[in-house]
Order: structure tokens, then sequence, then C-alpha cells
């Protein structure tokens, strides 16, 4: 199924998400929220740097700032926003 999801984080805290394989680390950078999305079938069809079945064994993780987070900038101000993704191995 298509997965499309927001989470909003609280006070730099990171992002935890935990697979079979790793533990996952996000930190954000004047974010406070990500989006973690899977296109499913039919949307990665659409998708030129996926194969077939790589639905099946990936997600997207996005730092963003939407909904609360989201900023608004007047002309000529800028904003930026980073994250550091950590791999840890799963016991």
């Amino acid at each position: 199924m298509e997965t499309d999801r927001i989470y909003m984080l609280r006070d730099n805290t990171p992002l935890t998400t935990t697979t079979p394989q790793h533990i996952l680390l996000l930190n954000q950078f004047n974010s406070r929220s990500t989006v973690i999305w899977n296109p499913w079938i039919e949307k990665s069809k659409r998708i030129s740097q996926f194969s077939p079945a790589d639905f099946n064994s990936m997600f997207c993780i996005e730092t963003a700032n939407v909904l609360e987070d989201a900023v608004t900038l007047k002309p000529n101000e800028t904003h930026q926003i980073g994250m550091q993704l950590s791999i840890e191995p799963q016991d």
C-alpha cells in the first residue's frame, strides 16, 4: 500500500526507525517534521530510478517543514534545513 506519513518531532529529538537489519537515527536541523513514504506498485512504475520490485524493500525519509512546522519567507529571505542519518546494525 502506498504510504506517505508525516512525523512531528519535539525539541530536536532524533527520529528512530527500526528495520529487521538496522536501526536508523535521523537528526534534523531547522526542521521538526519528517515525511516517510513508499510509492508502492503503481507510483513506483513512474519513478525512473526504480526497478519493478524496489518498492518491496525501500522507504524514503525526508526532512521537511510541514503543517505547524511550515516556514514562511519574505522576499530575499532564506531558510536551510538538513539531516544527518546514522545507521547501526540490528542486534
